[in-house]
């Protein structure tokens, strides 16, 4: 083994003696040059070198860059309901502008089987990377979802929390469990519009009974109701103040929203700390009487179609309505003087009934409330954990609901902001103002199953209104009813 080393070592040895002795010879050549020889030799060189630079230069050899790393192509699949691909056309030119190897491709799925459609799919770990989750879902959802704190790392919270008005943490954020002192609250969806529920009226009908302002408390409703309502000889109604107080038959779009706004208004405790449902609940008073906010609330609601109430106005008798019992055909048709919606159902009565003079004011609240409760309805967009990248899903998520971008949006689809900064802008919009000013005090509450609880709620007013069951049992069994839909985790 030493005896090759030492090879090797010779090898090297010799290698450099040679290149030595080369370098001495040339240097000795050039020093016997005469100098003239060694000036010529040297302008020589130089224009060997000068020539060659020129030459790599015509030949872009300097001018060449670093091979770049073309990113290969991503693909985000978006599925949403009610907005059409336009709507968000100017969003996903605007992102594909600042990534120009992802692909946005939008679909509008129907809403009547969307939950059902989206549930199958995910839980064959197939679908979309993006998807539109209604603000009572999230029960439904998260273990489906990635949370946005989970692929972006360097997230605050805190800071996306305060963009928006509180019914969005309170419907989209899961706190850290109690005592957990380091954990963070987490985000699962962000929405772009949220919308609540207002008072739809008849300006000729108002203009005719003389009534300059709509109504601002539920005492001023009543009036204004039995202001407008018309009823023929024969005792029949020709003309309901408000479409309002049943549920199936004669039916009232969106009634379980508007019995739930009145539960809160009324003071109703929906859920308690373990999400549990207590709107049957007692709440007593400082001087100890207690009362049933909830028992009142669908009291209230119901009288306008009870005919042993004061308050019965609802429906208008068949024979003075094509379309008597339903609330949006009767108000669009002028035989509901007034109606209880949100902001989308503008657009409803205007093709509908362009000739129909209406407007839309705040809804009304109880005489005494020194807080204001308003209702809201909306959707907010979700990355569920069978995407093949949640976090360009994310990135895509929180481009368009940044301020700017936001902007394109409300203003291509004419819906209420989603954020606390663009609030004071809609204000000032003659027909988004109203929906504008609600959305700071828009509330929620905790539903086990959004489509279970409407079922339930409207069993309940259908119980009540004709009669068939006491008040008190109707509230009561609806919470059993509610508190036993089978869900592993409410939160």
């Amino acid at each position: 083994m030493s005896g090759f080393l030492n090879k090797i070592k010779n090898i090297f040895r010799n290698l450099f003696t040679k290149l030595g002795n080369l370098k001495a010879s040339l240097l000795f050549k050039l020093r016997d040059l005469a100098p003239y020889q060694r000036n010529r030799l040297i302008v020589a060189s130089a224009g060997f070198i000068l020539l060659t630079l020129i030459i790599l230069s015509l030949m872009g050899v300097f001018n060449r860059k670093p091979q770049e790393i073309i990113p290969e192509r991503e693909t985000l699949v978006f599925w949403n309901v009610y907005d059409d691909e336009e709507v968000f056309k100017q969003l996903i030119y605007a992102y594909k502008e600042k990534n120009p190897y992802v692909d946005i491709v939008y679909e509008r799925k129907r809403y009547n089987n969307y939950r059902e459609f989206v549930s199958e799919l995910l839980s064959a770990k197939q679908g979309p990377d993006i998807y539109a989750i209604h603000h009572t879902w999230l029960p439904l959802e998260r273990k489906r979802l990635v949370a946005m704190n989970d692929v972006m790392p360097d997230l605050n919270p805190p800071l996306v929390i305060n963009k928006y008005p509180e019914v969005f943490r309170f419907d989209f954020v899961v706190e850290p469990a109690p005592g957990d002192l380091e954990g963070e609250p987490k985000i699962y969806a962000l929405p772009l519009a949220i919308d609540t529920l207002a008072l739809y009226y008849n300006i000729d009908l108002f203009n005719t009974n003389s009534i300059v302002y709509a109504p601002r408390t539920w005492e001023e409703f009543v009036d204004v109701v039995n202001k407008l309502e018309r009823v023929d000889e024969n005792g029949n109604i020709t003309l309901s103040g408000v479409a309002l107080g049943s549920a199936f038959n004669e039916r009232v779009n969106r009634s379980t929203d508007i019995l739930s706004l009145l539960m809160m208004q009324s003071g109703a405790q929906m859920n308690n700390e373990y999400g549990r449902i207590t709107f049957d609940s007692g709440v007593k008073t400082e001087d100890g009487f207690t009362y049933y906010p909830a028992r009142d609330a669908i009291n209230f609601y119901t009288s306008f179609a009870n005919p042993n109430s004061q308050n019965y106005t609802w429906p208008p008798n068949a024979k003075y309505a094509k379309n008597a019992f339903y609330s949006i055909d009767a108000f669009v048709e002028g035989t509901a003087a007034m109606m209880i919606n949100y902001s989308y159902h503008r657009e409803t009565v205007k093709k509908r009934n362009p000739d129909l003079k209406f407007s839309v004011s705040e809804i009304p609240q109880p005489q005494d409330s020194v807080v204001k409760i308003n209702y809201a309805s909306y959707w907010g967009y979700a990355v569920p954990k069978i995407s093949d990248n949640p976090k360009l899903a994310w990135d895509f998520i929180n481009f368009i609901t940044q301020e700017k971008n936001a902007k394109m949006y409300l203003e291509a689809s004419d819906k209420p902001t989603a954020l606390k900064s663009l609030i004071p802008a809609q204000q000032e919009d003659p027909e988004l103002g109203v929906f504008a000013n609600q959305v700071l005090t828009a509330r929620s509450w905790r539903q086990p199953d959004f489509f279970e609880v409407q079922n339930i709620l409207e069993e309940a007013i259908n119980s009540v209104w004709p009669g068939n069951q006491s008040v008190s049992r109707a509230i009561t069994e609806a919470a059993r009813l509610i508190n036993l839909v089978n869900l592993e985790d409410l939160y």
